[in-house]
């Protein structure tokens, strides 16, 4: 889809990552993974008598069924816990929590095409002068 909107194909052998910081996009992976990361947050802050916590909290019993297992969503967020180098108990301070599980945005990096612009015309205006 990004490749369609900045006119790029595929024989141009252009990186996907290229073109969606040209674009000013996150990558779709992180997108969920910070989503992922916000709700885990705002489930661990609520009231020990929450329905969704007890389940997110509740061990069951039993075997698992015989080969490669399931990935489960707490396995998920262990993994992006390490990803963000965050432990559980930073989930009790909101701010803190969120500075910690947002990635950069590559738009507010000044990484797009339309802040390039601007630049450039900015720098033709001042040197005309």
């Amino acid at each position: 889809m990004l490749r369609r909107i900045r006119g790029v194909t595929l024989k141009v052998r252009e990186k996907s990552e290229k073109i969606r910081k040209e674009l000013g996009v996150d990558d779709i992976n992180e997108n969920v993974r910070e989503t992922q990361m916000r709700w885990y947050g705002y489930v661990m802050r609520t009231d020990e008598a929450n329905p969704v916590k007890k389940v997110m909290n509740m061990d069951i019993e039993g075997i698992r069924p015989r080969g490669r297992s399931s990935k489960r969503w707490k396995d998920n967020v262990n993994k992006d816990m390490e990803h963000f180098q965050v432990r559980a108990k930073d989930t009790e301070d909101r701010h803190l929590w969120r500075r910690k599980t947002k990635e950069a945005d590559p738009a507010e990096q000044g990484e797009t095409r339309h802040y390039r612009e601007r630049e450039r015309e900015r720098e033709r205006y001042f040197s005309a002068i």
